[in-house]
């Protein structure tokens, strides 16, 4: 029951930034009755302002050009690009692929390790290096992610199954995991993939109580409720990804309930606020729209964030938020 084992496929552009000394970025609440694309208010700049804290609960050093072999400090301090929105990025997840090693030391407490196998590479994967991943993540602490279904890509559909089985084969009530669920074109809110990883869920046995954080989340309320109304402790990711979102994703992000929303960069992927590649320090930029779009103010969505931050990285924070 095994793919053709290969490199990891190419990963798709993404931007990452880290910072052993956390970075400047401003979020801004947005003006009453704005849009998530309405303009700042003039104080954003202002440097008596003081800045809210966040994190970027996902992101992907290793893809952000000329990140091999930079620290999260030094990527961070790299991107001198001007930012519209500045926050001070306080910690957050790095993310890694199977091919690629993870950084020993982050410099910061606060920031912690993601390693998984991408759905693009399914077709590519044995049961051994599944096996080989698991056992990464828990001897150092690592989550399990990003995996999942991601049907938008040409990996083949039925090893993006095998191998995501093979991953909820192996886990255990600490295994927290970071999932990609992804539909095509025709399939926008990821319908067909959300319905796909439920059954698998159920169909492996996956334990009730293991964390689980859906990553670039798009889906609408239905999809929401359906994660929700699962019982498991499922946290929603938004990114770069709401710049282009549809009235129903928008509505999605709306009904996504305040103690399981996160905020990503999902540096260098998705654009929002900064010309490619995209950067953990323009996230504020992502907290902005977010804010607006669930008509909260920013500072207290940062907050939230921060909290639920604490709550499914738990296991793997070495220091306080």
């Amino acid at each position: 029951m095994s793919l053709s084992s290969r490199a990891e496929a190419p990963p798709r552009k993404r931007c990452v930034a880290e910072s052993p000394q956390p970075p400047v970025v401003v979020v801004v609440p947005p003006e009453e009755g704005a849009s998530g694309g309405a303009p700042r208010p003039s104080w954003s700049a202002d440097p008596q302002v003081p800045l809210i804290q966040v994190v970027d609960c996902l992101w992907f050093p290793r893809r952000i050009p000329g990140g091999e072999g930079q620290s999260v400090g030094e990527l961070l301090r790299a991107d001198h690009r001007p930012v519209d929105v500045r926050v001070e990025l306080v910690g957050g997840c790095v993310a890694y692929g199977f091919r690629e090693e993870p950084l020993s030391d982050l410099g910061n407490p606060q920031w912690v390790v993601a390693q998984g196998i991408s759905p693009g590479s399914a077709d590519f994967v044995l049961q051994s290096d599944v096996a080989r991943v698991v056992g990464e993540c828990r001897s150092r602490n690592f989550v399990l992610g990003e995996i999942g279904l991601d049907y938008s890509g040409p990996a083949t559909q039925r090893c993006q199954r095998f191998v995501l089985a093979e991953f909820f084969r192996q886990a255990t009530f600490s295994t927290g995991m970071i999932l990609v669920v992804k539909g095509t074109a025709d399939d926008p809110l990821g319908r067909v993939p959300t319905q796909d990883c439920l059954t698998l869920m159920d169909g492996m046995f996956v334990p009730i109580l293991v964390p689980i954080f859906i990553r670039g989340f798009t889906g609408g309320p239905e999809q929401v409720k359906l994660w929700v109304e699962s019982g498991r402790p499922v946290f929603f990711g938004i990114g770069g990804q709401i710049a282009d979102m549809s009235a129903t994703q928008l509505s999605g992000v709306r009904a996504i309930p305040t103690d399981r929303l996160l905020v990503e960069s999902d540096s260098p992927e998705f654009l929002c606020g900064v010309e490619a590649p995209m950067g953990p320090r323009h996230i504020g930029e992502v907290y902005r729209r977010v804010a607006a779009a669930r008509g909260q103010d920013v500072a207290l969505l940062a907050g939230l964030v921060l909290r639920n931050f604490r709550v499914f990285f738990g296991p793997q924070l070495r220091g306080s938020l």
